[in-house]
């Protein structure tokens, strides 16, 4: 009876065993396909920053240029950020809008004095952000700018050299992060951004200093005339292309809106909200506001910010409509009143003001249109209310 009893309890114990080790692959193969499915739907749009109507042309000795067959911005892109197929670092590519081809390139507009742009209005130019822009979002893993001194002016040393300083990072071993000449790099995720060794033989290495992409431009009041490069929301996501309709549809078009600086997947305020905002990546989450920097001089000029804001957006108002008050009237005479009317206004018994009190008011009935008198500064007076 003993036997019969643990041969149950093993046969019991394999078959939770097969249970748990079947769970545990359907949840992986669950996971994977989640990733596989999220990174499929990421346009490869994303990571590049749009010049409009320019091109870049190389001196005739770089072979580095390859062009595609008829195809979608999307899909040339993607090409470009996957380099497969290619036998070089892709870094930018030109598309053409009238004949759906694309050229990558393995340079950028940062990358030698030899470059020649061109104009033409069918061309669009997508560079991609790590090498054009010199800031970062998080700790910089991806950046892959120009900078090469220490945030105390200290001269980098070259990555493939072991002098002044003997290291382990060599450009072989770390192909993925671009150690690169004398360029600041972060290859082991350093927290405190970019980093390098140094020229100077009493310090090793030192970070450069390269400032949050969040910092390096203020906002003031709503933020509606913030053109900074900051590209992600408050919590993190990233933040969706403005020219795109995936994964969420808008009407917030560069087309439709385009004094409202719409670039890319930049963090913009086109519609008035309380602070710049951008439409997110994530599915689940349409829209979030932006973590940027308030400028420190608009704070300590008044102490009620949101109040000066107010002003501000009621000047601009009023002299919005004092313009167009001033077109309205130039586009037309000045209205003459009749005679009879001019007479009945000043000799009714009704009316409360003499002629006497008219004059003394200023009140010139002549005009077309009446111009309150306005002061050009009104910070005072709404700002101490």
């Amino acid at each position: 009876m003993r036997l019969l009893q643990q041969q149950q309890e093993q046969q019991q114990q394999q078959q939770q065993q097969q249970q748990q080790h079947s769970m545990w692959m359907h949840t992986v193969l669950t996971g994977l396909i989640v990733v596989s499915c999220c990174e499929s739907r990421r346009n490869a749009l994303q990571d590049y920053q749009t010049t409009e109507g320019i091109g870049l042309t190389a001196p005739p000795a770089d072979p580095f240029r390859l062009s595609g067959c008829r195809t979608s911005r999307a899909k040339c892109a993607k090409a470009c950020s996957r380099g497969r197929r290619f036998p070089f670092t892709c870094r930018a590519f030109v598309y053409d809008q009238r004949n759906r081809t694309c050229q990558w390139l393995s340079f950028d507009r940062n990358s030698h004095a030899g470059l020649l742009s061109r104009e033409d209005s069918n061309y669009q130019l997508y560079q991609k952000k790590d090498y054009v822009r010199e800031c970062i979002v998080g700790t910089g893993v991806n950046y892959r700018g120009q900078r090469s001194v220490t945030v105390s002016g200290i001269r980098c040393q070259a990555w493939d050299s072991s002098f002044p300083h003997e290291h382990m990072f060599m450009s072989k071993g770390y192909r993925k992060s671009d150690l690169r000449d004398r360029l600041c790099r972060n290859p082991d995720r350093s927290p405190a951004g970019p980093w390098c060794f140094t020229t100077d033989t009493q310090l090793r290495h030192q970070d450069c200093g390269v400032p949050q992409c969040s910092q390096v431009e203020c906002v003031s009041c709503n933020g509606e005339d913030y053109r900074g490069p900051m590209d992600h929301t408050h919590s993190g996501k990233e933040c969706q292309r403005w020219d795109l309709q995936e994964p969420h549809k808008h009407l917030h078009q560069p087309k439709r809106f385009p004094d409202k600086g719409l670039d890319d997947n930049l963090c913009r305020n086109p519609d008035g909200r309380h602070r710049p905002w951008c439409y997110t990546t994530d599915p689940h989450t349409p829209w979030e506001y932006c973590d940027i920097r308030v400028c420190a001089d608009r704070l300590r000029q008044t102490e009620n910010r949101a109040t000066r804001c107010k002003v501000e957006r009621l000047q601009l108002l009023m002299q919005q409509k004092r313009l167009r008050r001033k077109a309205r009237r130039d586009q037309r005479a000045p209205y003459q009143w009749p005679a009879n009317r001019k007479a009945g206004r000043s000799d009714s018994n009704s009316s409360s003001l003499s002629s006497d009190g008219a004059a003394s008011m200023d009140l010139d009935f002549d005009d077309s249109v009446w111009k309150p008198d306005v002061k050009a500064d009104m910070k005072s007076e709404f700002v101490m209310a």
